[in-house]
């Protein structure tokens, strides 16, 4: 099975919406597993670049048009600030593919005002070791899967 353009662009799209989709999506559609890494890794890294720079605006938009929830501690809430206490931005990096989302991840980093540089130098690590260890599962169980 061949995959075309707009599969690429469907893949590239919502791994940047929920990591996982990405390796599920390749392997269902009989993508290269080089090629799904490549393009789990560069949506990551497209989502890091634009929430890196400009999430902080977009906060401040929401929270002006009242779009924004109100802040209160929750379960999810408290399981940020307790993984930024103990692990700070690496932490929030390493969890941000399993737990949080690409765009959730970035908000939150940029939330507690870390620096861009240091933003996407550990987005683009986590995003490789993820890319990795999902590719490399959902490419082994794809036959099970699909």
């Amino acid at each position: 099975m061949s995959a075309d353009w707009g599969t690429y662009i469907s893949m590239y799209f919502f791994t940047m919406l929920k990591y996982l989709a990405g390796p599920s999506i390749g392997a269902s559609q009989g993508i290269s597993i080089y090629i799904s890494m490549l393009i789990n890794i560069a949506s990551m890294m497209t989502v890091a670049l634009i929430f890196s720079y400009f999430g902080l605006h977009v906060k401040a938009w929401l929270i002006k048009w009242g779009r924004w929830p109100q802040q209160k501690f929750s379960p999810k809430t408290r399981r940020f600030v307790t993984i930024w206490k103990k692990y700070g931005l690496i932490g929030i990096a390493f969890f941000t593919p399993i737990l949080f989302m690409p765009i959730p991840g970035v908000l939150i980093a940029s939330t507690f005002e870390e620096s861009r540089k240091a933003i996407l130098l550990h987005m683009f690590w986590s995003s490789v070791l993820w890319s990795i260890v999902f590719n490399l599962i959902t490419y082994q169980v794809k036959d099970w899967l699909f």
